[in-house]
């Protein structure tokens, strides 16, 4: 379903129901749109939307992979659209109408209680992660992580002036579970993204944001069997290019607080970014077997905080936690990696890092690099 934004606010309450993609949907599951060429002419008049959205489960298994999924290749053609579809997320919302020249059309977007589904995961497995996500080792799933899964992203917000999503659950997701993003053509559109109290299980990517959005807080979320948990990332080409971009996008400010984390590859990972605050969280099981690897599935190693081009930063108060007992293959684990970033016009050095010594790291390779 595809819905045109215009001059009208959406408030859409969902508890108690449920959006299932069949095998033939080559497309968004819901998406409220200002961008596509088609549609932008459309959203006219200067007024700026708000868009609620309240509770429902959209399961996405069964959908066809977008051209972008990490390992699409892997499923084998059943799971890959004709044409291959340039997004199939859950819900999305593009907030900023398309162009070389995009202004903002929505203002604040909320999503509270929505549960979506990227594999079919087991009643036992949904039990098990509900009673007790904090401490409970991540399980070793044949069937519902990122592998098996359809769709795409499970929450995907770009262009909107600020967006708030809280309590929501996500299992599975092939791609980022929440992905938050600034408009291609212009960074100042897209921003003041808050991620908080939401719970993710067997996916690929946990929260992600890219493309330079502005003023990033994602504080008291729990991530299980993950690759990825929290990132901000620099896109690469060909985005700089069809933009005109000659400078880094420099994300100012970014806060990643009190969030757990219970097995998996990469916990925090922040590139391009300005007065960074990276305090109490909780990283468990750094080393573990996640999504069915003893070895890291993106990178080279385990690591715990990655921080690449950052300045005036602050790392306190972290606990990191490798596993007990002696670790499969290649699964080198390290607490925290300080390095310089690849930019547009050149290396971004990393300076004004202050890494406290109240943070906690024990059964590492390395604490801190």
């Amino acid at each position: 379903m595809s819905v045109i934004i215009q001059n009208k606010d959406f408030v859409i309450i969902a508890t108690g129901a449920a959006f299932v993609a069949g095998p033939n949907v080559n497309s968004d599951l819901i998406d409220f749109d200002a961008t596509s060429a088609s549609f932008s002419s459309n959203c006219g008049g200067s007024a700026l939307v708000d868009l609620s959205w309240t509770g429902g489960e959209l399961d996405i298994s069964r959908a066809h992979l977008s051209g972008t999924v990490p390992q699409g290749g892997s499923v084998g053609a059943t799971m890959v659209g004709s044409p291959v579809a340039a997004t199939t997320d859950g819900l999305s919302v593009r907030g900023a109408t398309g162009g070389t020249s995009p202004r903002a059309k929505v203002d604040m977007v909320t999503i509270r209680g929505l549960t979506v589904i990227g594999a079919p995961i087991t009643q036992a497995n949904r039990t098990a992660y509900f009673s007790d996500p904090d401490t409970a080792p991540p399980i070793d799933s044949e069937s519902d992580t990122w592998r098996n899964a359809g769709g795409d992203s499970g929450v995907f917000v770009m262009g909107a002036q600020s967006a708030l999503i809280e309590d929501s659950t996500f299992f599975g997701i092939r791609d980022a579970s929440i992905y938050m993003s600034a408009a291609p053509y212009d960074a100042s559109l897209g921003g003041n993204y808050v991620m908080r109290g939401n719970r993710f299980y067997g996916g690929f990517d946990g929260i992600s944001s890219k493309r330079g959005a502005q003023n990033i807080t994602m504080e008291n979320n729990v991530f299980v069997n993950i690759v990825r948990a929290m990132s901000l990332e620099s896109l690469s080409q060909p985005l700089r290019d069809t933009n005109s971009q000659t400078a880094e996008r420099i994300v100012d400010p970014v806060v990643m607080a009190n969030n757990t984390f219970n097995g998996v590859q990469r916990a925090i990972q922040v590139e391009s970014a300005n007065n960074v605050t990276v305090s109490g969280n909780v990283i468990r099981n750094l080393g573990a077997r996640v999504a069915q690897r003893n070895d890291p599935v993106r990178y080279s190693r385990y690591e715990g905080i990655v921080l690449e081009g950052v300045t005036n930063a602050s790392i306190t108060d972290n606990d990191i936690l490798g596993i007990d007992g002696t670790r499969g293959s290649a699964s080198t684990t390290v607490g925290i990696t300080i390095a310089s970033h690849a930019g547009v016009a050149g290396p971004i050095a990393s300076s004004n890092v202050v890494v406290g010594s109240d943070n906690l790291l024990s059964n590492l390779d390395s604490d801190i690099e």
